[in-house]
């Protein structure tokens, strides 16, 4: 994402101008959820909300900028769900407490979930634990309440996938590379700093890219730390959020009529799940109740 935004930044021998094609991550639920499928989730719920803003949102707003009779039509907003993730007391900054913190442990992690997350007034009805699990049997299990599902998260080896980090030598390897491509990945780092990026191999595992470790002083905010997965996944997806903003949006919605994976089977309820968590839904009801066609004020007159 990081060198994606990088390749469509302006620059003085660049057209300003482009067209972009975001094919987003697939919402991920397996019998086994990890670090990985929880990076892809918040990318959604940070996409289902830009989708929210734009149809619900901004549609309504114009309707009340153009004094038009119109009833609101209520929508689910996952602002507090994604609050959860990467707020101040949220999540990804509760991992990083304890990546970075001596002897971290991913039960730990879990406890400070429970004890600091499931209890914040805006954000427990967000989070959850297994009915038949949670601290006793199954203490590095949490569940959280997504937009589209209700998934299951195994915290076991959240840590050492959140610090993950090449060593310098492959680092520098990678940097005196001719590819232009492969050098923006791996940008050597100035006086201390530290270059990392963050994507998916093509197995679906999360890679991260960069050199140093997470030695130096404790805390997330610690001069001279190295940048966590979740950190560096954070701010990538703020890039990306705003080189979105920047632009004219038109979506295109997939719908997958089965999970069997075969030709001419078309499974109903499975569909409407897709079109109820994807807000297909409420879209159509703005669609039906509102004004679809529409002339520009110049054309018009």
């Amino acid at each position: 994402v990081s060198a994606l935004n990088r390749t469509l930044a302006p620059s003085p021998d660049r057209v300003a101008s482009f067209i972009g094609v975001l094919d987003i991550y697939g919402f991920e639920h397996f019998d086994h959820n990890s670090f990985e499928q929880f990076c892809i989730n918040y990318a959604n719920e940070r996409l289902q909300q830009e989708f929210n803003r734009h149809v619900f949102r901004l549609e309504q707003e114009l309707y009340s900028q153009e004094e038009i009779q119109w009833s609101f039509i209520d929508f689910d907003d996952n602002q507090p769900c994604i609050d959860m993730i990467e707020g101040k007391a949220g999540i990804l900054t509760l991992l990083d407490e304890e990546t970075r913190r001596p002897g971290g442990q991913d039960g730990k992690f879990v406890g400070k979930l429970v004890d600091q997350v499931s209890k914040h007034v805006d954000y427990g009805s967000y989070f959850g634990l297994p009915r038949f699990g949670g601290r006793g049997s199954d203490p590095d299990s949490f569940i959280l309440h997504h937009f589209a599902y209700s998934v299951t998260y195994d915290a076991n080896g959240f840590l050492e996938k959140n610090r993950d980090a090449l060593s310098e030598e492959i680092t520098s390897v990678l940097y005196s590379s001719t590819d232009e491509f492969v050098m923006a990945l791996y940008a050597e780092p100035d006086q201390g700093s530290v270059s990392q990026s963050t994507g998916l191999s093509r197995n679906g595992s999360l890679t991260s890219h960069g050199s140093g470790s997470l030695s130096g002083p404790s805390g997330p905010a610690g001069r001279g730390a190295h940048p966590t997965v979740g950190a560096t996944f954070k701010a990538s997806l703020n890039e990306l959020m705003a080189t979105i903003h920047a632009t004219d949006l038109h979506y295109i919605r997939c719908i997958k009529p089965s999970v069997s994976k075969r030709p001419f089977l078309f499974d109903p309820p499975y569909v409407l799940s897709q079109l109820r968590s994807a807000g297909v839904l409420e879209t159509i009801r703005i669609s039906c109740a509102g004004y679809p066609g529409r002339y520009a004020y110049p054309e018009f007159i």
